[in-house]
């Protein structure tokens, strides 16, 4: 099977009839987007026909965007089409209650530490900057 990444516009990508019908929380998944990009681009194949990534698609839709990163597959068999875009969405494994405890702990963290390190490092900062204030003045 061939795959090329390409940059396609939107509008040209076809969904036809999808497995998931329940998109979720799409403006969560555009803000995502929206801070750390498309991570994981939409699948599609040489007739444009949307494999997998419906939810991303929608989210980018959302966005306005008009262009998005597709793996292109030359895949056409209606029944291989079928089973790619099913396996996508059952063979997932959802995080685990103490999994989601730890993200949680570690987004505090991260939190933290960047309220710190903007003090701190403000401070220095600051620091620094009224030093050679003073010697410009000189």
């Amino acid at each position: 099977m061939k795959m090329e990444l390409k940059n396609i516009e939107i509008n040209r990508i076809v969904t036809g009839h999808r497995i998931r019908e329940d998109l979720g929380d799409i403006d969560a998944l555009a803000n995502s987007i929206r801070e750390f990009g498309l991570l994981t681009p939409v699948l599609i194949n040489v007739s444009h026909r949307l494999i997998s990534g419906f939810r991303r698609l929608e989210a980018c839709k959302k966005l306005g965007m008009t262009h998005i990163q597709a793996i292109l597959v030359d895949i056409e068999d209606d029944n291989l089409l079928f089973h790619i875009e099913s396996q996508e969405n059952l063979c997932r494994k959802p995080l685990t209650a103490s999994e989601i405890d730890k993200e949680i702990e570690m987004k505090k963290r991260f939190a933290i530490a960047k309220i710190r390190g903007k003090t701190f490092l403000g401070n220095i900062w600051n620091k620094i900057r009224n030093i050679f204030k003073k010697k410009e003045k000189c």
